[in-house]
């Protein structure tokens, strides 16, 4: 079952909503294990230090089956980022990875750009499993999520449950550019081929028939479904979510920052207004604002 169908099926009576818990939960940890960490130490580490999960490891747990991820990234605001780092040294052998490439300074994810401070490069040496330890100039990690190149990529792990913010088109495999230029771009072009080869298919514009058909008919500027419209993390147009054990019921709305985007304006999605992208933080313009 699709995270989406789980999430609305643990809705339906306590048994179910146990059920659907413990079904999220067995995906996290066996993410986990896959890079040898375990599921208690490491959300303990992650509540401690504000620690979140994101890319192919977050967006793996939202299906019953599909890829392995190639790595690990945690995403930890700069007051945390000291404590993390030294916890994953003391409980894993994963180390700096000396023999990696130096990321261009153009690089979606270089330090310096769309709210990263610094990336650690990790790698254990008996394994070869990869971790990328996130920096970011937030004390929050979460904000930078609405900063990645697309949608499909904007999911969290967190040590009280799982997220997703376009969870209409994520678990039916699909996602949107934050720009249409991006499509041009050649490190985003490998990318979206990569998640061609996993199944996924990333489009340059929400006008896109697939994404038009993916959607289908919803109530305009309502929800998680419709992209126009200003989104905050805090209402019930933020992130779907799932916790992952008993007793943190709306554990995940509080670590949510006061965040709002907008990915497209106009007030309805039958206009043909060109897309946009705002991110907003209390509501107040922020710091990106692209045409798309």
């Amino acid at each position: 079952m699709s995270f989406e169908g789980l999430v609305a099926f643990s809705a339906t009576d306590n048994e179910s909503r146990r059920n659907c818990k413990r079904t999220m939960r067995v995906r996290v940890e066996n993410v986990l294990s896959a890079f040898g960490l375990e599921y208690t130490k490491t959300m303990k580490a992650m509540k401690e230090h504000g620690a979140v999960i994101s890319g192919s490891s977050a967006l793996r747990v939202l299906f019953a089956e599909g890829f392995e991820p190639g790595d690990i990234d945690f995403y930890v605001g700069r007051k945390g980022s000291a404590g993390f780092q030294a916890w994953i040294e003391s409980e894993s052998m994963y180390r700096e990875d000396v023999g990696k490439p130096p990321t261009e300074p153009d690089d979606w994810y270089s330090a310096g750009r769309h709210g990263i401070r610094e990336v650690k490069w990790l790698k254990e040496s008996e394994t070869g499993k990869k971790m990328n330890v996130v920096t970011t100039q937030d004390v929050c990690p979460i904000s930078v999520i609405l900063q990645f190149y697309t949608t499909l990529s904007m999911n969290i792990i967190s040590w009280a449950g799982v997220g997703c913010a376009y969870p209409s088109l994520t678990t039916k495999r699909m996602g949107v550019l934050v720009g249409r230029e991006l499509a041009e771009n050649r490190r985003v072009q490998r990318r979206i081929q990569k998640a061609a080869e996993r199944g996924f298919l990333i489009v340059s514009t929400w006008k896109d028939d697939a994404v038009t058909e993916a959607l289908g008919p919803h109530q305009c500027l309502k929800g998680r479904t419709c992209p126009r419209g200003v989104r905050n993390m805090r209402t019930n147009r933020g992130l779907l979510c799932m916790v992952l054990d008993e007793g943190n019921e709306g554990e995940m709305q509080k670590m949510m920052p006061n965040v709002s985007w907008m990915m497209m304006d106009g007030e309805d999605c039958g206009d043909e207004r060109d897309s946009i992208r705002v991110s907003t933080r209390r509501h107040r313009l922020g710091a990106f604002v692209s045409k798309a």
